[in-house]
């Protein structure tokens, strides 16, 4: 009779375990998606919601090149919802091989800080956003990616306050072999509205994935912002910010300004650093001489590791950045957007982790 119990109980545990392994979290607004038919640790390509021991809801895509942390939009769980960055779809850990990339910043994670954020984290309208200037004290205006935010006072839009959140917007969420989609379909105040898909797609043939998106404007007033990803680049959780890493670009940058003049220094058609970054020390600039209509395409190079990122994207571009603090720097391409009602946009950005780098 003992023997038969602990057989019952042993089942129904297992039968509880494997429910948490490929069990999807449910994201803000989101039905949860059942895991793809079929997949298994054979699979050439899987995205599923996991339980681990990460508190906040997850996903992970892998294939044979890489394997992938996905943080889920969630209103009252998620990993981000401060008001600054688009919830959806943050790549926010890869593994390639014996290597990291990307990963935590701080040693205690605020889910409610605006700059508490890891890995590709993305922006619309960093300077100012939909709705806000015309928006009088007490009313509200819109972040895309986010929802309908409160303008507290006259002073200038800021992308580090965290305004009141009214409304936050819904995620759908479908997992698919290789592939996560989130779709948000805002209505906002005044005749603002959008569109918003992100689609991330695992490269079948290297170690690397592509966010493709699209924007569409569903109101009645022209939608003028501009997108980033902030792309938080730490390699194998190296803390110090130093000499080791380089940024590469397809043409001779210029530097227009630097925060930390001496630090940051132009190579050819490199930005080094000359020395390590001082703790809770940052570092930006902005670079000149690239084409703003043309793509482009950066590598950011890991000395110490060996490794490299190198990330490409569809033009034109607004303008290039490069932002540093320890552990993490961070090349930033912002895209213009400007949409009329009815009028709709596509990008793409792709991410290749080249472990072989000399």
């Amino acid at each position: 009779m003992l023997k038969r119990r602990f057989t019952e109980t042993h089942s129904i545990l297992a039968a509880l375990l494997a429910a948490l392994v490929v069990a999807p979290l449910t994201a803000c607004g989101a039905e949860p998606t059942p895991p793809p038919q079929g997949s298994s640790a054979s699979s050439t390509a899987q995205s599923v919601a996991v339980a681990t021991a990460d508190p906040y809801p997850m996903a992970q895509m892998a294939n044979e090149h890489l394997s992938m942390d996905i943080h889920l939009p969630d209103a009252e769980k998620g990993y981000y919802r401060a008001m600054r960055f688009d919830w959806s779809g943050l790549v926010s850990r890869v593994r390639v091989g014996e290597h990291t990339f990307f990963g935590p910043r701080t040693a205690k994670h605020n889910p409610l800080s605006h700059d508490d954020i890891q890995g590709t984290a993305e922006e619309f309208g960093i300077d100012g956003t939909i709705g806000y200037d015309e928006a009088a004290v007490g009313e509200t205006f819109v972040k895309i990616g986010v929802g309908e935010l409160k303008k507290a006072t006259d002073a200038k839009y800021s992308f580090g306050k965290n305004y009141e959140l009214v409304k936050a917007g819904e995620w759908k969420v479908d997992h698919k072999p290789g592939t996560m989609v989130f779709d948000q379909v805002f209505e906002g105040p005044r005749g603002w509205g959008y569109d918003y898909s992100k689609t991330i797609t695992l490269d079948d043939h290297r170690a690397g994935f592509t966010i493709s998106r699209t924007l569409k404007n569903t109101g009645q007033k022209t939608i003028d912002t501009a997108h980033y990803g902030h792309n938080f680049i730490v390699v194998d959780d190296q803390p110090a910010l130093g000499p080791q890493y380089r940024v590469e670009f397809g043409f001779e940058p210029q530097s227009k300004e630097f925060a930390k003049p001496g630090i940051p220094k132009i190579e050819g058609n490199a930005l080094v650093l000359t020395q390590e970054m001082p703790r809770n020390k940052s570092m930006w600039g902005q670079l000149a001489g690239f084409d703003p209509q043309a793509d482009y395409k950066l590598r950011v190079v890991n000395t110490t590791s060996n490794v490299a990122i190198e990330i490409s994207g569809d033009g034109p571009v607004e303008k290039m950045v490069v932002w540093g603090m320890n552990p993490t720097i961070c090349p930033e391409i912002f895209v213009p957007i400007k949409l009329e009602p009815g009028e709709s946009k596509t990008w793409k950005t792709t991410y290749f982790f080249d472990v072989g780098t000399k």
